[in-house]
C-alpha cells in the first residue's frame, strides 16, 4: 500500500513539474518576445554629421544618440551634454524616482544606480534633453545581461527529480507493455471470432 501512496505521490508531482516548467518556458519565450519589442524602436542619432532615426536594432558602438523627455532609451549610452536630464530607472535597478544625469567620470566599480554619466537601454527619459554616445548595443547592455542571465538559470536538481525521473522511465514501459498487451488481446479475440466463425 506504501509504494502505491508513493508512486501516486511522484506521478503527481511528475505532472505538476511538466505543467510549471512548461509554464516558465512559456513565460520565458514572452519575455524575449516583449525585450524584442523594447529594442525595436526608433532612434535619433547623428552619424556623419547628418541628423536622422534609425532603427534600434541598427545602433553600434560610437553613434551619437538624442534624447528628449518621454524617449525610451535604446542601448547603454555615456551622456556628454545634458539639459535637466533625468532617467527612470526602476526596470533596472529598482529606484522609484527619476535619477539626474551629468556629464562626469565614474570609476569602473560605482553600481548601476550611481552611474550619473550613464543612460541605459529599455529606461525612460523623465524630463529634459541630452546627447550621448553609444557604447553597449543588444544582449552587452545591462538589460541586455539581465535578459541573458534569466534565459540560462540552470535548474537545480532536488532529491525528488531522480525518483520522478526514475518513476516516469518506469511509467513509460508500464503504457507500452500494457498497449502491446492490449493489441495481443485485440488480435488474439479476433483471430478467436475468425476460427470459431
Amino acid at each position: 500500500m506504501q509504494q502505491w501512496t508513493e508512486g501516486i505521490v511522484i506521478f503527481i508531482v511528475v505532472i505538476i513539474n511538466a505543467i510549471t516548467g512548461f509554464v516558465q518556458e512559456y513565460k520565458a519565450d514572452k519575455a524575449s518576445e516583449a525585450l524584442d519589442k523594447l529594442l525595436s524602436l526608433e532612434s535619433e542619432v547623428i552619424r556623419r554629421s547628418v541628423r536622422t532615426k534609425i532603427g534600434t536594432k541598427e545602433l553600434v558602438h560610437g553613434d551619437i544618440v538624442i534624447i528628449q523627455s518621454g524617449d525610451k532609451v535604446p542601448a547603454d549610452c555615456r551622456v556628454f551634454d545634458v539639459n535637466q536630464l533625468h532617467t527612470e530607472e526602476a526596470a533596472l535597478t529598482g529606484e522609484t524616482t527619476a535619477n539626474p544625469k551629468f556629464v562626469c567620470i565614474h570609476d569602473v566599480d560605482t553600481v548601476l544606480g550611481d552611474r550619473s554619466n550613464m543612460l541605459f537601454s529599455s529606461t525612460y527619459v523623465a524630463k529634459g534633453t541630452g546627447t550621448a554616445i553609444c557604447v553597449e548595443t543588444g544582449v552587452r547592455t545591462e538589460i541586455g545581461k539581465i535578459s541573458s542571465m534569466v534565459a540560462n538559470v540552470k535548474q537545480e536538481k532536488t532529491p525528488l527529480t531522480p525518483q520522478m525521473t526514475q518513476f516516469g522511465h518506469i511509467l513509460v514501459i508500464i503504457t507500452l507493455v500494457l498497449i502491446v498487451v492490449a493489441f495481443l488481446c485485440v488480435k488474439f479475440v479476433h483471430y478467436q471470432e475468425i476460427s470459431w466463425g
